[in-house]
């Protein structure tokens, strides 16, 4: 049984041209928010229930508010795991809309934009080569690694993703009609792919620490819509799997720090969207065992024979 203490983030940013204004990228930002959460792991089954401590950590007059839901499953069979993950954030902030609108100036100089929202639907799965590299353990919820543990593995994933606006996501000050991409409203992909990549695990006295770094392509389908207009292409998308977690790690109990990153990225000709989504926890928990009650009945059954 454990808790954690963190938070998740999706900002994105958007590279284009545009003839009528030599901007050429937007950084949008969300509202940080504290997460709490509890849970328990026995075997295969996971689950957690999580609450927001402060939904908005940043001043909500420069920054907005942002609204979160996180939905999450996770299990291994064998040598795979596999996670779902739905993200889905709305109210996101310009920064440093001033240098194309002067009336974003004094102390607010962000473009709130309540409507702007991220969307991320994915399904991964892990297929690691060492039976031995496990992620459980690796984040220290269920057991613990006692030597050193290296594998490669592959990244089997299926996306759904993007981001909209009920106006057009690019400010209309900077939008261009020779460049129709500048004025949608909703930017989309679906695709899907295998990354290979290393896993290492390994623990010094008490102190465990693992990574996994995967990096490759994926088929990606996608699309932009402009005046209720779909317009969709086909093609390669670069990814890559991040994930470093360290902490403390006894048979008894557990502190771990645990941090993932996951790239999202569209690119059109004269428009790119790059989104990074990261989750920072500290996680501390205890783990119950049953060894000692395992003892008693073998004890039992010695006396009996």
């Amino acid at each position: 049984m454990y808790s954690d203490l963190g938070f998740s983030t999706s900002p994105y940013s958007i590279n284009f041209k545009s003839a009528t204004t030599p901007i050429t990228k937007l950084k949008y930002r969300n509202n940080l928010g504290v997460v709490m959460g509890f849970g328990g792991s026995y075997k295969w089954f996971a689950v957690r229930l999580a609450f927001a401590l402060t939904k908005n950590l940043k001043p909500v007059s420069k920054y907005g508010k942002t609204s979160y839901i996180d939905i999450g499953l996770d299990f291994p069979i064998k040598k795979m795991y596999f996670e779902f993950d739905f993200r889905n954030y709305k109210g996101y902030s310009i920064k440093n809309a001033v240098v194309y609108n002067s009336s974003f100036g004094g102390d607010n100089t962000n473009e709130i934009r309540t409507n702007a929202s991220t969307l991320s639907i994915a399904l991964n799965g892990w297929y690691f080569h060492n039976k031995d590299f496990k992620m459980p353990p690796m984040k220290g919820k269920v057991g613990h690694f006692n030597r050193q543990v290296i594998t490669w593995y592959l990244k089997n994933t299926i996306n759904v993703q993007g981001i909209g606006d009920v106006e057009s996501i690019i400010p209309i000050e900077l939008t261009d009609s020779l460049n129709t991409k500048t004025k949608a409203t909703t930017i989309s992909s679906f695709d899907f792919g295998s990354i290979p990549g290393i896993g290492y695990a390994n623990k010094y006295k008490n102190w465990q620490y693992a990574g996994m770094f995967g990096f490759g392509p994926v088929i990606q389908s996608k699309f932009y819509i402009v005046n209720e207009t779909t317009r969709g292409f086909f093609g390669l998308a670069p990814r890559y799997d991040l994930r470093l977690i360290a902490g403390y790690n006894v048979p008894k109990w557990f502190v771990m720090l645990s941090t993932e990153f996951d790239n999202k990225s569209i690119h059109f000709n004269e428009l790119k969207y790059k989104n990074n989504n990261y989750t920072v926890r500290l996680l501390a928990g205890i783990r119950l065992d049953k060894k000692e009650k395992t003892k008693e009945k073998k004890e039992k059954k010695i006396k009996i024979f």
